[in-house]
């Protein structure tokens, strides 16, 4: 699933935060950690509207068991060094380092265009897993290439 969002839409990134947590609390299991999830959009989101400027390009991508958020940007891009405690007299600079503490992977890097960063979040939901109740498919064995493919007798 894929979204843009307008950096200045502060309004459009609290609806896109509830939208992608609804997402999540319908296909992910009901004992995940849905609250953590939604505070890590919640920042990501924030860190998008709150350092760049112009459209990011938001996804989840939950082609394995857990759901990986990923959030692109137009700023002036930077790299996820590493954590140190923040400075807590401070009144900002906390939310990747709130972010790495709940997921179950986080990379930020800067986007190969040179223009922006992206961060991508292992979520701490799995997917609800899917009971098919689909008849077993019949197996059939394809024949053996060189028992119906022989050279035809000389004479």
């Amino acid at each position: 699933m894929d979204w843009i969002l307008d950096s200045g839409d502060a309004a459009g990134a609290t609806m896109l935060r509830r939208e992608i947590a609804a997402y999540l609390r319908r296909h992910g299991e009901p004992d995940g950690d849905h609250g953590g999830a939604e505070l890590v959009i919640s920042e990501l989101l924030a860190n998008a509207v709150r350092h760049t400027a112009g459209p990011c390009w938001v996804s989840v991508d939950w082609s394995k068991a857990e759901p990986i958020l990923r959030a692109c940007d137009l700023g002036e891009g930077f790299t996820l060094g590493a954590f140190q405690a923040p400075d807590f007299e401070s009144v900002g600079g906390r939310g990747l380092y709130i972010v790495s503490s709940l997921v179950l992977q986080l990379d930020v890097r800067k986007r190969v265009s040179g223009t922006g960063s992206m961060a991508e979040a292992t979520l701490p939901i799995r997917r609800v897993a899917s009971v098919s109740i689909d008849p077993p498919r019949p197996f059939l064995a394809a024949p053996d290439p060189r028992q119906c493919c022989r050279a035809a007798p000389a004479g």
